[in-house]
């Protein structure tokens, strides 16, 4: 197959490419390296096509397009910090909004048989507990309670209505085959510790340098992990399962923040403290997803217990 990755030299993207490379698959990867990096594709950049290029330059790709002519798209390529998009919306609309309308065009203009989006779970369905009696709730109880798939977003950032407005185009392209992932907190290998999101691999990487990670608020978030390994097989399998459907993916766990910090510190070893910050503008308290449409309808189980995963970071940071 030939397959078409924006955003292939980020985070999500690169090991995405790297597995789809190892199938046996043709790789043309779109990326400016705004956040993303070579590096990350160094065990295959010698036998996958490579283009510098910015989605929101829509002369380019359509060249893209014409040139390769792919068969499958993935689109990973984002504007995604939270925090970024606070402080300026017009650009995160320009990146995520105007930049995926592109390739969704031209996806559709050029007849690709499947087009995959990488979505965010956390962002769009927002603050869905804050209306909700959860004071006495237990953590199976919130995850109980976790959203399922809804039309109506209730995202609380510009990223997160941004995000949204994208399963718009998607929902009004009759023409399109679609797939659209929402994701829970992703993290593993080749996630850039020295970002803003990725509280994993940034307090792994901290605790490794003998630095004090921050937390901000009181440590009480919750947030619903998932290890990028089981990211890439679901999108493999959304390849060949799933018509025109917005799914959730993720583990359905909820992890406090003060229990990941708690983790990585006796995985590491680390006998340091950490520094308190008050919460982020954006921030969401509470963020787990209900995965039973993934296992319906992709066969999708999460492999990676929450341990295993973090034992494989740690082992990634130590040599990256």
């Amino acid at each position: 197959m030939r397959i078409l990755i924006t955003g292939g030299a980020g985070f999500i993207g690169s090991n995405l490419a790297t597995k789809l490379y190892n199938l046996g698959n043709e790789i043309i990867v779109v990326d400016n390296l705004s956040t993303g990096f070579l590096n990350n594709l160094k065990e295959i950049k010698n036998n996958i096509i490579f283009e510098n290029e910015d989605i929101t330059n829509k002369e380019a790709i359509i060249k893209i397009f014409e040139k390769y002519k792919p068969e499958y798209v993935f689109h990973l390529a984002a504007q995604s910090s939270v925090s970024k998009s606070m402080k300026n919306p017009d650009l995160d609309m320009k990146i995520n909004y105007d930049g995926s309308k592109n390739i969704i065009d031209i996806s559709s203009f050029f007849n690709v048989k499947k087009f995959i989006y990488s979505g965010s779970g956390g962002t769009y369905y927002g603050d869905y507990y804050k209306n909700k009696n959860i004071i006495n709730n237990s953590r199976l109880d919130l995850e109980k309670l976790a959203p399922k798939e809804f039309n109506k977003s209730n995202a609380i950032s510009p990223y997160g209505i941004s995000k949204a407005k994208v399963l718009e185009l998607l929902k009004n392209k009759n023409k399109l085959n679609w797939v659209a992932l929402m994701y829970g907190n992703v993290y593993g290998p080749k996630q850039n510790p020295f970002g803003e999101a990725g509280v994993i691999s940034i307090f792994s990487k901290k605790m490794l340098l003998n630095e004090e990670p921050i937390i901000y608020g009181n440590g009480e978030c919750i947030r619903d992990y998932i290890f990028v390994e089981d990211v890439v097989s679901a999108n493999i399998l959304a390849l060949e399962k799933g018509n025109n459907e917005i799914i959730n993916i993720s583990n359905n766990k909820g992890y406090s923040t003060m229990e990941i910090y708690n983790m990585l510190k006796n995985l590491i070893n680390y006998k340091g403290n950490f520094i308190k910050k008050p919460y982020r503008d954006g921030d969401v308290l509470i963020s787990i997803l209900n995965i039973e449409k993934a296992k319906n309808i992709l066969n999708f189980n999460p492999k990676y217990k929450i341990k295993i995963g973090l034992e494989k970071t740690i082992e990634y940071l130590k040599d990256n």
